[in-house]
């Protein structure tokens, strides 16, 4: 049998996205028909139930979402636009040192 304590089993059954737990109150609600919830999460969970005196909930949805949740496309265009962005300050870097490289290079000739 595995050793568990209380706030990694908290911890690791809160990265599951079918699963909200209220420390406050000890409920711990899962959604119904969820894939996501294993064999290693039930006993977990039946961990905290019998151990530290937790009370599961199968709902349709959680009530208060705290994490935002997006949708791959929404995802993908997000991370295109920080490639996009990253790019674009790269080019105006180069930018930038090419016209000081010019500017020093001018300077150095007109002293002559």
């Amino acid at each position: 049998m595995k050793k568990y304590d209380e706030v990694s089993v908290v911890k690791a059954l809160e990265r599951k996205s079918d699963i909200s737990i209220d420390k406050v109150n000890k409920t711990i609600e899962i959604i119904k028909d969820s894939n996501e919830v294993g064999n290693g999460s039930w006993g977990k969970i039946d961990y905290l139930v019998k151990v530290h005196g937790y009370v599961y909930l199968f709902v349709k949805s959680h009530k208060n979402k705290k994490r935002n949740v997006k949708s791959p496309v929404e995802e993908k265009d997000e991370i295109i636009n920080s490639k996009s962005a990253k790019h674009e300050s790269k080019i105006n870097a180069i930018k930038k040192i090419k016209s000081l490289m010019k500017q020093s290079n001018t300077n150095k000739y007109a002293n002559v």
